[in-house]
């Protein structure tokens, strides 16, 4: 959900829970915060990033080849050191 959102330009606001930190970079597709209090307050700060860079971190990070590549390589990976 989140790289669909970055690839809608929509910045993200998100807690710092599972993938999010790995997913979300900070200042580039949106914000992940440890607290919901942190989360309403830096709302301001996600809405206004600029859109059109949002949707080309998702563009370069998380089209398909770009996915592709990594799966194949974390596989690869994963082959070599069974």
């Amino acid at each position: 959900v989140l790289a669909e959102a970055m690839a809608c330009w929509t910045p993200v606001a998100a807690l710092k829970k599972g993938a999010v930190p790995e997913i979300v970079k900070d200042g580039v597709g949106g914000y992940a915060f440890d607290t919901l209090d942190e989360l309403v307050l830096g709302l301001p700060g996600v809405c206004a990033l600029d859109r059109a860079k949002v949707r080309q971190y998702a563009a370069t990070n998380y089209d398909v080849r770009t996915m592709a590549r990594a799966y194949e390589a974390l596989y690869l990976s994963c082959l070599e050191h069974g």
